[in-house]
């Protein structure tokens, strides 16, 4: 086994057991509302990212309301409808995973769908760069795929493509968070 290879395995041996700890933090927390934040704020490190955004579904499912950000300061409540006309809510809308390599790259996204757009006024109004971004559906594992809400992981810090295992463990998070919201 080469060097490389055995690198790789070992870097997501311990993305997954750091994975499993923080699921099961989540999974035995007693106040979710208050764990959220300080959990979202832990997967910064694990994902190698710059930022994560935690959305969740209104009770009447037409529109996704930001709860967590970690590394922006809003005072207000950010909100998408349900529909392609966003990143995040073409992804509760389709209920599929986004892995998105440069989020200004229009070319791309209408490849995607014909009205997928990336709505870059938080990057305006703040001077970031949104690039690469790991997009998941939050969904209740029940037959009717009920949306809980989506997360959102933006910009690997090497900036570099998210792994395989990055976008897998995402999914795992997703489910575990399903269960709890």
């Amino acid at each position: 086994m080469s060097t490389a290879m055995s690198s790789d395995m070992s870097l997501e041996s311990l993305f997954n057991r750091k994975l499993d700890f923080l699921t099961t933090q989540l999974l035995a927390a007693t106040d979710v509302e208050r764990m959220l934040q300080r959990w979202c704020d832990a997967l910064v490190p694990l994902f190698n990212a710059e930022r994560i955004s935690l959305y969740l579904a209104s009770p009447d499912g037409a529109s996704i309301v930001s709860k967590v950000t970690t590394g922006l300061n809003l005072s207000q409540k950010l909100l998408f409808p349900v529909s392609p006309q966003s990143l995040a809510g073409y992804v509760a809308m389709t209920k599929r995973q986004l892995h998105i390599l440069d989020a200004y790259d229009a070319v791309a996204l209408r490849t995607i769908h014909p009205d997928l757009k990336f709505v870059g006024s938080i990057d305006n109004d703040t001077g970031y760069r949104s690039t690469q971004m790991m997009i998941t559906p939050i969904v209740m594992n029940t037959l009717s795929q009920k949306l809980r809400g989506v997360l959102f992981v933006i910009n690997n810090k090497g900036g570099l493509p998210f792994t395989e295992f990055e976008l897998d463990g995402c999914t795992r998070i997703c489910k575990s968070l399903s269960t709890v919201l």
